[in-house]
Protein backbone atom coordinates (compact mmCIF):
# COMPACT_ATOMS: atom_id res chain seq x y z
CA UNK A 1 0.00 0.00 0.00
CA UNK A 2 1.48 3.36 -1.00
CA UNK A 3 -0.05 6.06 1.15
CA UNK A 4 2.88 8.45 1.60
CA UNK A 5 3.30 10.32 4.86
CA UNK A 6 -0.04 9.09 6.21
CA UNK A 7 1.50 5.62 6.71
CA UNK A 8 4.63 6.98 8.37
CA UNK A 9 4.48 6.74 12.16
CA UNK A 10 4.01 10.22 13.63
CA UNK A 11 7.31 10.00 15.52
CA UNK A 12 9.25 9.45 12.25
CA UNK A 13 7.61 12.24 10.26
CA UNK A 14 10.14 15.05 10.22
CA UNK A 15 9.30 18.35 11.82
CA UNK A 16 9.37 21.33 9.48
CA UNK A 17 9.20 25.09 9.75
CA UNK A 18 8.77 27.82 7.14
CA UNK A 19 10.08 31.33 6.66
CA UNK A 20 7.62 33.49 4.70
CA UNK A 21 8.30 36.56 2.57
CA UNK A 22 6.77 38.80 5.28
CA UNK A 23 9.36 37.55 7.82
CA UNK A 24 7.01 35.19 9.69
CA UNK A 25 8.66 31.96 10.84
CA UNK A 26 6.28 29.16 11.70
CA UNK A 27 6.77 26.94 14.73
CA UNK A 28 8.10 23.45 13.94
CA UNK A 29 5.38 20.85 13.34
CA UNK A 30 4.84 17.61 11.46
CA UNK A 31 1.42 18.14 9.84
CA UNK A 32 2.66 17.66 6.28
CA UNK A 33 -0.41 16.35 4.56
CA UNK A 34 -3.00 19.03 5.17
CA UNK A 35 -0.67 22.05 5.02
CA UNK A 36 1.00 21.35 1.71
CA UNK A 37 -2.10 19.94 0.04
CA UNK A 38 -4.32 22.88 0.94
CA UNK A 39 -2.16 25.48 -0.84
CA UNK A 40 -1.27 28.88 0.52
CA UNK A 41 2.45 28.29 0.19
CA UNK A 42 3.30 30.81 -2.54
CA UNK A 43 4.94 33.12 0.01
CA UNK A 44 7.37 30.57 1.45
CA UNK A 45 11.01 31.67 1.23
CA UNK A 46 12.18 28.28 2.49
CA UNK A 47 11.13 25.22 4.46
CA UNK A 48 13.51 23.77 7.03
CA UNK A 49 13.12 20.02 7.48
CA UNK A 50 14.54 18.72 10.76
CA UNK A 51 16.18 15.30 11.07
CA UNK A 52 16.06 13.43 14.39
CA UNK A 53 19.18 11.31 13.91
CA UNK A 54 21.58 10.12 11.17
CA UNK A 55 19.21 7.38 9.93
CA UNK A 56 16.31 9.85 9.77
CA UNK A 57 18.51 12.35 7.91
CA UNK A 58 19.42 9.73 5.31
CA UNK A 59 15.79 8.75 4.75
CA UNK A 60 14.84 12.41 4.28
CA UNK A 61 17.81 12.93 1.92
CA UNK A 62 16.69 9.98 -0.23
CA UNK A 63 13.18 11.39 -0.63
CA UNK A 64 14.43 14.90 -1.41
CA UNK A 65 16.81 13.51 -4.06
CA UNK A 66 13.98 11.54 -5.68
CA UNK A 67 11.93 14.69 -6.22
CA UNK A 68 14.96 16.91 -7.01
CA UNK A 69 14.27 19.98 -4.87
CA UNK A 70 16.29 23.21 -4.71
CA UNK A 71 17.99 23.43 -1.35
CA UNK A 72 20.89 22.62 0.88
CA UNK A 73 21.83 20.44 3.80
CA UNK A 74 21.96 22.37 7.08
CA UNK A 75 23.07 21.36 10.57
CA UNK A 76 19.55 20.47 11.71
CA UNK A 77 18.48 18.77 8.47
CA UNK A 78 17.61 20.36 5.12
CA UNK A 79 16.52 23.74 3.76
CA UNK A 80 14.29 23.67 0.68
CA UNK A 81 13.97 26.97 -1.16
CA UNK A 82 10.81 28.54 -2.48
CA UNK A 83 12.54 31.81 -3.38
CA UNK A 84 16.18 32.75 -3.80
CA UNK A 85 17.76 36.17 -3.42
CA UNK A 86 18.99 37.83 -6.59
CA UNK A 87 22.47 36.47 -7.24
CA UNK A 88 22.07 33.63 -4.73
CA UNK A 89 23.35 30.31 -6.09
CA UNK A 90 21.02 27.44 -5.27
CA UNK A 91 21.80 23.81 -5.94
CA UNK A 92 19.36 20.95 -6.24
CA UNK A 93 19.57 18.14 -3.75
Amino acid sequence: MNCGSQCTPWYRRPLWSTLCTNGYRSAPENGWYYHFRSGGYGDIVYVDIFANDPEHRERIRQVIKQIHLPGEEIESGFRIYGYAETGQAVDYL
